[in-house]
């Protein structure tokens, strides 16, 4: 058996630990595996998820919910096909209108049209969705005085969010209870970032935050802004 196919499978022979859907804060320290079974470094992992076709499996011991590691599994049908991730992909064409209606994103078409729409998914016990604020804070001062929407869409309720912005400021504006936005989306790791550009063309989408991943949104956000005129 290859090495590290042992390591996946002495993980998933671990009594204390069980693979489990649950919602996934993505900590770039911890290890990665492949579909294959392969070790593979967090740059891998990301440009992995962002091709699609892929949902990740978290190891988590049990009885807590300490993650362990993460695998990559290759969404497939019964007869071994891909199955394309169910919604937003890179170059996808987005419609928002249908969570505009229900009222899970909270602005009208009016106040969105002509601006590029940066989500972040997130929630108070993620801690890389924490680490990577002060960054994503970045964001928000370079392009204060741009046609940029920044939401940052929260699972937890609003006076929990309020209160933990008093501790360390997320100058996104935030969008408490937010789970139905994120099932509705099969969003479960977390953070997950989205650009949408004016056109409503998705131009990055992303779960987890590496280490060129705010580089390239400001790349990302600064070509759409000069697409406009």
């Amino acid at each position: 058996m290859h090495a590290q196919n042992a390591i996946l499978d002495e993980l998933r022979a671990a009594p204390e630990l069980f693979e489990g859907k649950v919602d996934i804060g993505i900590n770039p320290s911890l290890p990665f595996f492949n579909s294959e079974g392969k070790k593979i470094t967090v740059d891998e992992a990301m440009k992995t998820l962002r091709g699609g076709g892929i949902r990740i499996v978290p190891f988590v011991e049990k009885n807590t919910d300490v993650i362990k590691a993460y695998y990559l599994q290759k969404r497939t049908t019964p007869d071994g096909k891909t199955i394309p991730d169910p919604l937003w992909n890179t170059g996808d064409q987005v419609d928002l209108s249908p969570y505009i209606q229900s009222g899970l994103i909270p602005y009208s078409a009016d106040e969105l049209r002509g601006k590029t729409l940066v989500f972040n998914f997130w929630f108070i016990a993620c801690k890389p969705c924490r680490d990577e604020i002060p960054e994503l804070n970045e964001l928000t001062k370079e392009f204060s005085n741009d046609d940029v929407l920044f939401l940052a869409f929260g699972l937890d309720r609003e006076e929990a969010i309020d209160s933990f912005k008093k501790k360390l400021p997320f100058t996104y504006t935030t969008v408490p209870e937010s789970r139905r936005l994120t099932s509705a989306l099969d969003i479960f790791a977390f953070p997950t970032h989205v650009i949408i550009d004016p056109n409503g063309t998705v131009k990055f989408y992303q779960s987890g935050f590496g280490p060129d991943s705010l580089n390239e949104m400001k790349e990302i956000i600064t070509t759409s802004l000069q697409a406009q005129h």
